[in-house]
């Protein structure tokens, strides 16, 4: 799975677990809950950024889609 699909899948659950919250506790718990929620999505998405940084300095971001050919295939 892409990067991209996880950090996406983990905010989305991240932003359920805060509007759960919101209805089932006080205005304390749910302001300490955002803010730890907000603080691990910020380091979630500089772990993200950080991979996509590292793949696009080691070239590991040639990927193989529709009209481009694979590197191994040969012509005959």
């Amino acid at each position: 799975m892409s990067t991209r699909l996880i950090s996406n899948i983990v905010i989305a659950l991240a932003g359920a677990v805060v509007v759960v919250t919101g209805q089932a506790f006080n205005s304390g718990v749910t302001g300490r809950l955002t803010f730890g929620v907000s603080l691990g999505m910020l380091a979630l998405a500089g772990a993200a950024e950080l991979a996509r940084v590292v793949a696009v300095s080691t070239g590991a971001t040639a990927r193989i889609g529709p009209g481009r050919p694979r590197p191994d295939r040969r012509s005959s």
